[in-house]
């Protein structure tokens, strides 16, 4: 009881100033490398000996001469943060074993994780690209100056939604999940003490992450980036110790919402320190440092290690798995789960890797932009980009064969579809860039079409692009291998051009200005199309996938309520009744501004005055046939190719008003 009547002493002389010694000094793995920025200065660090009436050292003593378990340490440590107003969540495991030694009775529940989680988002970019010996020195840096100053400007540009679920899935973390208010909200990711006391050990037992990660955090500075005194909890220790800690107020879902957190290991223990409390920092940070430190200095009997925990089922492009609750069986390639509706494409069962619910939810939606893969039966192969499987007419395009997945040839057939399906799209989402092999032109894909990219700076600078057969873009819109790609944005669309902020809405498959969007009541769904590809419009190659004017036979109404046109030669012609012409026709809306310009240059040129010379008109009813020749209707013999109108129309040529396509 004197330790405790002690321990209480400190607490109080530490309710104003947390207590350091410093962050610890050792030799820094080479893989570390130098803070890429220089912390922000903050406050003067305070000495132990300043705030409490007795030394680090003897607390360590008494501490020792009373020969304190992990587990009376644990519940001294609470019961003098619940003295305070304070709520504790601790865990402490063997660093040997990772055998649990001692845990607060809520080791379990989730509190927020603040800046805790940025061990995870440095574990996240090491194990993706298989190890940290194969990420770059530059990110190691970045990673390196955000555990050690808890930088939050690096996580902000580091941090991924699918960063935690890949590490809590990796390293059997149940209760660590995203935010739940958004998953971008990482200072709210919820986490708890007995997950990062798993975390330490798996992690630092993990041959892609330890070796890196143990020796950062044993070089955490006394002050953080943002001028937070850090030096507080396992920060705090002196002797062998490593550390991460955290602080702020993302624990919205709770009402004590001021957290502090401290993670970190000694030679013997990996600990958890988790705390929340209606007050300011101080007192938990004085709290959190009498915890750490009862923990270093207590003692447990030495006992035979149980043998190591199997390691965890890590799921590889290729395998074959499947998921509690998730229907059917699947196999990996970009990271995503395409589905497999047979064994018989495979040859025979094959071997299949069961994941948990969390490795499941971990994987892509889609493959990975890059992709190769093989579909059974036809053995074509496709590259993925934006999701949809791009078909590669020949290896010689990308330098030669490239390692591929075969995947079940229904999973192509089906792409897009609902379902089990739904892991391949129909078409590249839109936004993504392509660029062609062979004369390396680039596109944006709008509504599953490629259209030109004039310049990147359209488009604020160079974007990743996905390198693709250059024969996509000209068998675009063609069925079977070709069908992954439209040929020309479908009708309806609005699109605004990039760099001139014009607006138009596509009709036949060419661009009709809209004027004002007064013409539709209010702003409509748009796309952003470069407007070098909208100027250049029906101008062949790269331009191909916007015609100039709307194709032979499209129907438009010239606003709401207004007449209704018919296509002929890029020139609106007047029809009534529509009726005598289709049965339910596809009637697009334009702006009845773009109908009274027809003719005129620039915006306006997606519709012609007249139709172009040798265009053929078929009068209904009766089934003349006329050719148009500067702009009069003659008549003809052969009907070959054309646009059925009304025979009024013709018959009432040049004489204004609605009938003055035609002389």
């Amino acid at each position: 009881m004197a330790v405790c009547a002690a321990l209480g002493t400190v607490l109080a002389a530490t309710l104003f100033t947390p207590v350091t010694t410093g962050a610890a000094a050792g030799s820094p793995s080479p893989t570390v490398g130098s803070a890429p920025r220089p912390a922000t200065a903050g406050p003067a660090v305070v000495d132990a000996a300043a705030v409490l009436p007795f030394s680090a050292g003897s607390l360590s003593a008494a501490l020792a001469s009373a020969a304190l378990t992990p587990a009376q340490a644990v519940a001294q440590a609470n019961s003098n943060a619940a003295a305070n107003g304070i709520n504790t969540h601790i865990s402490v495991t063997d660093a040997r074993t990772g055998a649990v030694l001692a845990q607060t009775g809520n080791a379990g529940t989730q509190v927020a994780s603040e800046s805790v989680v940025k061990l995870m988002t440095a574990a996240y970019y090491l194990v993706i690209v298989g190890g940290y010996q194969n990420q770059s020195q530059s990110v190691l840096d970045q990673l390196s100056f955000m555990i050690r100053y808890s930088d939050d400007q690096t996580e902000n540009d580091y941090f991924t939604s699918a960063a935690v679920p890949t590490i809590a899935a990796r390293y059997g973390m149940g209760s660590t999940i995203n935010a739940t208010d958004r998953v971008g909200h990482w200072g709210a990711v919820r986490i708890t003490a007995r997950d990062m006391t798993t975390f330490l050990y798996r992690a630092f037992h993990d041959p892609q992450v330890g070796p890196w990660l143990q020796p950062v955090m044993a070089q955490v500075a006394p002050v953080g980036s943002d001028g937070f005194n850090q030096a507080f909890g396992m920060n705090s220790l002196s002797g062998a110790h490593g550390s991460k800690q955290g602080w702020g107020n993302d624990q919205f879902w709770t009402s004590a919402s001021n957290v502090i957190n401290s993670v970190g290991y000694t030679d013997r223990f990996l600990v958890a320190i988790l705390q929340n409390s209606y007050s300011f920092p101080d007192p938990a940070r004085g709290t959190s440092t009498l915890a750490a430190r009862a923990i270093q200095a207590s003692r447990v009997a030495i006992a035979a290690p149980p043998p190591p925990p199997p390691p965890p089922v890590v799921p590889r492009n290729g395998d074959f798995v499947s998921a509690p609750g998730v229907p059917g069986i699947y196999r990996l390639a970009g990271g995503a789960p395409i589905y497999v509706s047979s064994w018989a494409p495979f040859g025979r069962v094959q071997a299949v890797k069961k994941l948990t619910a969390a490795q499941w939810n971990a994987l892509r939606k889609v493959p990975a932009n890059g992709t190769f893969i093989t579909a059974t039966g036809t053995r074509a192969v496709y590259r993925i980009a934006g999701g949809a499987p791009l078909y590669v007419s020949n290896w010689a395009q990308f330098g030669g064969v490239k390692p591929t997945v075969v995947v079940d040839g229904a999973a192509v057939f089906r792409a897009g579809r609902a379902g089990v399906w739904s892991h391949l799209l129909a078409t590249p989402v839109d936004g993504t860039f392509l660029t062609a092999s062979g004369n390396h032109q680039v596109f944006r894909v709008v509504a599953g079409t490629p259209t030109y990219v004039t310049t990147w700076r359209n488009w604020g600078g160079v974007r990743p692009t996905t390198l693709v057969d250059g024969a996509v873009f000209t068998h675009a819109g063609q069925p079977g291998f070709w069908s992954h790609l439209r040929n020309t944005l479908p009708d309806n669309t609005f699109i605004v051009g990039v760099g001139s902020g014009e607006i138009y809405r596509m009709a036949g498959g060419a661009p009709i200005f809209v004027s004002s969007w007064a013409a539709y009541g209010r702003v409509q769904p748009f796309q952003y199309v470069d407007a070098g590809a909208i100027t250049k419009a029906g101008t062949g190659g790269q331009f191909q996938h916007l015609l100039r004017v709307p194709a032979n036979g499209t129907f438009i109404k010239a606003g709401s309520g207004g007449a209704t046109y018919r296509i002929a030669g890029g020139a609106p012609l007047y029809v009534r009744p529509l009726t005598a012409l289709a049965t339910n026709p596809v009637v697009i809306t334009v702006d009845r501004v773009a109908v009274a310009n027809a003719g005129k240059i620039l915006k306006w040129s997606h519709l012609r005055r007249f139709p172009v010379d040798n265009t053929i008109l078929r009068g209904v009813p009766g089934n003349r046939v006329y050719r148009v020749t500067n702009g009069y209707a003659l008549r003809f013999t052969s009907g070959a190719g054309a646009v059925a109108i009304n025979q009024s129309t013709i018959d009432l040529h040049g004489s204004g008003g609605y009938f003055a396509s035609l002389r």
